[in-house]
């Protein structure tokens, strides 16, 4: 026995089996009680409630008692409370009537007349779903409460799923929720093609005795099943009313994977003998359609849902057991407290290939009636719900039909490519790991890899495997040493050439991995040689391999492409990727992966050029196969939202890009455990750029305030990223001071760093800040500081170089330098039209710029060659009452009125000179 918590309340509450690290049942009992610790008779009490249900919680506080129902009340929560005559008006009556998750209530007393006045008068008033009565004797008390619980219990396991929820899904709308059926199905697959040789029940004994450690009954069950369990037996055992089932059905249900794993081998036994007598059923004639039932009580709005789900689909996460007699059935959906009576018929066609089911009678401890059972991830459409009265009273009758899971859910090709490419006729703990980062468990795919580190031998090959996923899982926590891991990875691979078959292609993954990171840390020389080398050897593999090779290669790719972008050669870039897209289309299946990442990159690409619409569609398209791929709220749903909102950035439209941004923050809140600091920051820095762009420069200060508070480190790289933000903004704010410190911070750390890109854009910012600062010449050298670092390290990013160009042509223009400004400005505009779309924002900003040089200089015919130019190409990205549109033919305006006046004066000048 151990206390729930070391405070002041420790002498009124006493749990008995912690269930934080152990979650293996639905119900947890709440007993409070004054008495509970006087005398022998509450010990005994504790142990026989200990066989219905294992946690029990114990109170002899009301308060106490009070809080503890309180802070648990969740969907997640069911507790079962019982109660002394003396209590239960100053618990229940204040407490419980409110609480969804107290779903059972009992009072326990040696006298109960003396209560049944206040019960009839109150509690049944309130409570009488709940209420199950006022008991004096244990045997009655238990015997109740075991059927009541065994009942809920049925109910339970599909009774709150046909609208999925992470926390409670064994039914669900597969109509919204295709990708949660995928990955699960797939991650089932998985479990199930796990080499059975190398598995043994003992991780799940270790595991039940844990659980059980003082619970005597439960621990007899758990030797019993050590000493005789074989895996022809599973049925069996699944069918009784033991630890088996009840853990097995919860873990697959709230799809606790941690769980379902420790019990893998019982789970693949279970489904293997259903797939076994599934055929001889077949074999020995069964009818081509068969009618089955399944009776039980829910809740009336889990009703409802299904109800309007008419024609959709719902998937059984657990294995679902249902009758071939009606009336058994029918009886066994009486309406109870609370609750409304369901009885569901199912139609199966034998013809179709879905997922194994057969008769178990002779294998299950209950003889008598004629169970059908279900494997997981049966598939099965709605066709009709009507509500109906007969001989016991109302009922709603479901009517279900078996389906086939693939060609019902449209992602038959992308499930058949995992099947055969990623995890094939054995799977391993690395497939697991695999699947569960795709669901969007990373720290679940974590923990497998940590575990198949831990089991194999030090100076085994796969730990090269090992090495470079845990370093790739990790690859956007900046944080984290994943270079190291690579590199150990590559030490491996090196030293193990003839023990690994397929080493050239892990070997390339892991390059590729490398020269990511180090493109991402400024690196490109390093990225350069490592995906030229892993680009290398994928070659050599698809000369062996080229079906399975192509999937590998294509990522390699995709790295190179982007370091041409990072580069500065957009061109190359963009002409790379339409490549790689070519090839994803040719040789995947239309929904991989894959595939949203190279949309992606092709949307921050066509961004860059000035295509606006063009990148908008990418980013569209990509976010299309993410919301068919990944579950509700999976972080590559979140980054998503964040490419829409920064590409409405660029194109100016401040309002939908919030609201991609809100998007993506509101499912980075909801969903924290899948979400890293680094995606979080750039969400809130987004919303910081809308801010500013739209003049509401306090919020923008808050969010990025709130973007720096998710980095933990304040050696992360993004750090500086908000950093630069934040000193722009400062700028914006005239808070000088504080903006160069801001940015002087940041400089020095990108110095230090050698990273010289990073150091050219902060020198640009610089030159911005003394240029409100009125110190022309310290902005000129710091102009020419970021020049000099880009024609060296990307003379090719001319976008770029004019983006400095131009910096500098303001600064001759403040300085009354209009020739030099002029020349600054004419090489910025040759770069543009090299390099960008002939309507390209910046283009007819230059125009613009171009013009007003021209106008202080009086040469009004070309001022109004170049303004006309500048609005022209404006109009092609913006609307007409677009800020800057106005800007622009405002300065166009005041032009035509110089042109006209100088005209006008000519044309008097003429008109005075004397004839000839």
């Amino acid at each position: 026995m151990a206390t729930a918590d070391p405070d002041e309340n420790q002498k009124n509450v006493r749990i008995i089996q912690s269930t934080d690290d152990l979650d293996f049942d639905d119900f947890t009992l709440v007993w409070l009680d004054a008495q509970l610790d006087s005398n022998e008779d509450c010990l005994e009490t504790k142990k026989r409630l200990r066989e219905i249900l294992n946690t029990l919680y114990t109170f002899t506080d009301v308060e106490a008692c009070r809080a503890f129902l309180v802070n648990g009340n969740s969907d997640n929560n069911h507790f079962c409370v019982i109660v002394s005559g003396t209590f239960s008006l100053d618990l229940l009556v204040p407490t419980v009537v409110d609480l969804s998750s107290v779903i059972i209530v009992t009072i326990y007393c040696f006298n109960s007349s003396k209560h049944m006045d206040i019960i009839d008068q109150t509690l049944e008033k309130s409570i009488h779903h709940k209420f199950l009565g006022v008991f004096t004797g244990l045997e009655e008390l238990l015997t109740t409460l075991n059927g009541r619980i065994s009942l809920l219990r049925t109910s339970l396991s599909i009774g709150k799923s046909s609208m999925f929820s992470k926390s409670n899904s064994s039914m669900k709308d597969l109509s919204q929720e295709n990708a949660i059926f995928l990955w699960f199905h797939l991650l089932m697959y998985a479990l199930f093609h796990l080499p059975r040789s190398n598995m043994t029940s003992i991780p799940m004994v270790e595991f039940c005795l844990a659980c059980y450690h003082d619970n005597d009954a439960r621990l007899k069950e758990v030797e019993e099943f050590r000493k005789t369990y074989r895996p022809d037996q599973a049925l069996k055992w699944y069918t009784r009313d033991s630890f088996v089932y009840r853990i097995v059905n919860r873990a697959l249900r709230t799809q606790n994977i941690d769980t379902i794993f420790v019990f893998a081998s019982f789970i693949g036994d279970l489904h293997d003998q259903l797939r076994s007598l599934h055929q001889e059923f077949l074999d020995y004639g069964a009818a081509p359609l068969l009618t089955v039932y399944r009776g039980q009580q829910m809740q009336i709005d889990e009703v409802r849902k299904i109800v309007s789900n008419i024609g959709g689909l719902v998937s059984m996460n657990t294995f679902f057991s249902t009758s071939c007699d009606r009336a058994l059935s029918r009886i066994l959906a009486q309406a109870g407290p609370g609750l409304a009576s369901v009885l569901y018929e199912i139609t199966i066609d034998t013809n179709v290939s879905a997922a194994p089911f057969s008769s178990v009678n002779d294998h299950t401890n209950f003889q008598g009636e004629l169970e059908i059972l279900f494997s997981v991830d049966a598939i099965f459409r709605v066709e009709s719900a009507t509500e109906e009265t007969d001989e016991h009273g109302q009922v709603w009758l479901i009517k279900l039909c078996l389906v086939d899971e693939r060609t019902e859910q449209k992602l038959t090709n992308l499930i058949d490519h995992f099947k055969r490419k990623r995890i094939g006729e054995n799977s391993t703990i690395l497939t697991i790991s695999s699947l569960l980062e795709y669901m969007g468990d990373v720290k679940g795919a974590n923990r497998f890899l940590l575990l198949l580190h831990k089991v194999l031998p030090e100076n085994d090959p796969l730990q090269a495997i090992v090495y470079g996923q845990i370093g790739s899982l990790n690859i956007y926590d900046k944080t984290f040493p994943s270079e190291l891991f690579f590199e150990d990875a590559l030490n491996i691979y090196e030293s193990a050439e003839s023990l690994l078959p397929n080493r050239d292609m892990l070997m390339a993954t892991t390059l590729t991995n490398i020269a990511f990171l180090a493109m991402c840390n400024g690196d490109y020389e390093k990225a350069g040689e490592s995906i030229v080398r892993a680009i290398e050897l994928q070659r050599n593999y698809l000369l062996i391999d080229k079906e399975n090779a192509y999937e590998y290669t294509l990522t390699s790719f995709i790295n190179a492409s982007a370091i041409l972008f990072k580069l500065g050669d957009a061109s190359r870039a963009l002409k790379q990727y339409e490549i790689v897209l070519s090839l994803c289309n040719s040789f995947l299946p239309p929904t991989h992966p894959i595939l949203t990442v190279v949309h992606e990159h092709l949307g921050v690409v066509h961004s860059h050029i000035g295509n606006s619409s063009e990148a908008i569609q990418h980013h569209e398209q990509s976010h299309k196969l993410r919301m068919q791929i990944y579950p509700d709220g999976h972080q590559e749903l979140a980054r998503s939202h964040a490419n829409l909102g920064w590409r409405y950035v660029d194109s100016c439209n401040y309002d939908a890009a919030r609201q991609q941004f809100e998007c993506a923050l509101s499912m980075h809140g909801k969903f924290q455990a899948w979400t890293n600091s680094s995606a979080l920051a750039n969400t809130l820095s987004g919303l910081a750029t809308v801010s500013r762009r739209q003049g509401k420069l306090d919020d923008a200060l808050n969010y990025l305030k709130q973007a720096s508070s998710m980095i933990s480190s304040k050696e992360h790289p993004d750090v500086d990223q908000i950093d630069l933000q934040m000193g722009r903004l400062l700028i914006d704010m005239n808070r000088h001071i504080e903006a160069e410190e801001v940015l002087k911070r940041v400089r020095d750390k990108s110095i230090k760093l050698d990273n010289k890109l990073d150091v050219a854009e902060i020198q640009l910012v610089f030159g911005q800040l003394y240029c409100r600062m009125k110190k022309p010449d310290q902005a000129l050298q710091c102009f020419d500081r970021a020049l000099e670092i880009r024609q060296e390290v990307t003379p090719t990013a001319l976008p770029a170089i004019a983006k400095i160009l131009h910096e500098m042509a303001a600064v001759y223009f403040d300085q009354q330098q209009y020739q030099m400004a002029l020349d600054h400005l004419r090489q910025c505009l040759a770069f543009e039209l090299k390099s960008l779309p002939k309507t390209h924002i910046d283009i007819a900003q230059s125009h613009n710029s171009i013009a007003s040089v021209l106008w202080y200089l009086k040469d009004y015919v070309q001022a109004s060659q170049e303004a006309q130019f500048a609005v022209q190409i404006a109009l092609h990205s913006l609307e007409a009452s677009d800020p800057l549109v106005i800007k622009f033919k405002q300065l166009l305006t005041s032009i035509s009125h110089c042109l006209e006046s100088e005209n006008e004066k000519k044309m008097d000048e003429n008109k005075s000179m004397p004839l000839s």
